[in-house]
């Protein structure tokens, strides 16, 4: 594995399975439970290139965030359950999820929601960017 990527410990996970089940009825959209995926940390992702987090269908049951908001669960909860609900998506719609990701339709198919679900997010835990 590349040296710029670790897996979150264990009580990350239970601290982030904790808040997610908290904030699920908060939640427009459906999200995927993090038993179901393997939660990283990149080092590459940071707020100054504008990436916190990201689901790729090229590993489909992992979820990288941002390693330098390893100790602010709080601020990173709204993008891990942004990219849950992409987890949701791919596994709820497969092939669909995969043509929804063409750059030109992506914004209005698989991001609206997933924008959404994270705003909603931000509102529950009192994050106002």
């Amino acid at each position: 594995m590349n040296r710029h990527i670790t897996e979150a410990t264990g009580s990350e996970r239970q601290e982030f399975a904790e808040c997610v089940d908290m904030l699920r009825f908060s939640l427009p959209y459906p999200v995927s439970s993090v038993d179901d995926v393997w939660i990283m940390w990149d080092d590459r992702m940071n707020t100054a290139n504008g990436v916190l987090g990201s689901y790729s269908i090229l590993h489909p049951d992992r979820i990288l965030l941002a390693s330098h908001a390893r100790m602010m669960t709080e601020v990173i909860m709204p993008t891990l359950c942004h990219e849950l609900h992409h987890h949701w998506q791919y596994h709820k719609f497969g092939l669909l999820y995969v043509l929804g990701c063409i750059p030109i339709i992506r914004e209005f198919v698989i991001e609206k929601t997933a924008d959404a679900v994270e705003d909603a997010a931000e509102t529950a835990l009192g994050i106002y960017l």
